[in-house]
């Protein structure tokens, strides 16, 4: 089954009209998504998975289907998603049944009807790194053409990411400077290591 898909080139001009440090994170991640779906020839259900640190969940998705293969707590220990996500590879899963390399993630795709699948690593500086992955319940739905359509699109969410955490790590700064100016003298010297000067 096809659908009338959104022209790509559309579907990055209205992504780009989002002003990244007005809207939050996930709110980003949710377009990136939605967007996702809207510029395949085909019906897909997204998810964007995001590490920080060891933890990892699903940041955004659209789909029942993507959530429950990807959020980790029903997820299987390994898969594409997570791989990606952690090594900045795009992974493609062309045909399910006769995927081997994630034995239990495999199982668990077909199980609930997954054909086809591609997972696009989002690697963010520092901490933080993700992956945006899409799901097909037919083979063979992701040829180099879509691929390439999909990497501008988690390319996108990376940038969004990146700006997230320096919003963040400004935001941090500016909180740590207002606190070290509020101390008293000799409080700012103690935390310095140092004594306050002698008039």
């Amino acid at each position: 089954m096809t659908h009338s898909p959104m022209d790509p080139t559309d579907a990055f001009t209205e992504l780009g009209r989002i002003a990244l440090g007005e809207t939050s994170l996930d709110d980003v991640l949710q377009h990136v998504a939605e967007m996702a779906q809207r510029v395949l020839p085909v019906p897909v259900e997204v998810s964007v998975t995001l590490f920080r640190g060891e933890a990892a969940h699903v940041a955004a998705s659209a789909g029942d289907l993507a959530f429950d293969l990807d959020e980790p707590r029903y997820a299987p220990r390994s898969g594409p998603c997570l791989d990606a996500a952690t090594t900045g590879a795009v992974l493609s899963v062309p045909d399910l049944g006769t995927e081997n390399r994630w034995p239990e993630w495999g199982e668990r795709a077909r199980s609930i009807g997954v054909g086809s699948s591609v997972s696009i690593g989002m690697p963010v500086q520092e901490a933080v790194v993700g992956a945006l992955n899409v799901h097909a319940r037919t083979p063979l739905a992701f040829d180099d053409d879509t691929i390439t359509v999909l990497e501008t699109l988690a390319a996108y969410a990376a940038v969004a990411l990146a700006n997230a955490r320096l919003c963040d790590s400004t935001a941090s700064l500016a909180r740590q400077l207002h606190e070290a100016t509020a101390l008293p003298i000799s409080s700012r010297a103690a935390a310095a290591g140092g004594q306050p000067a002698r008039r």
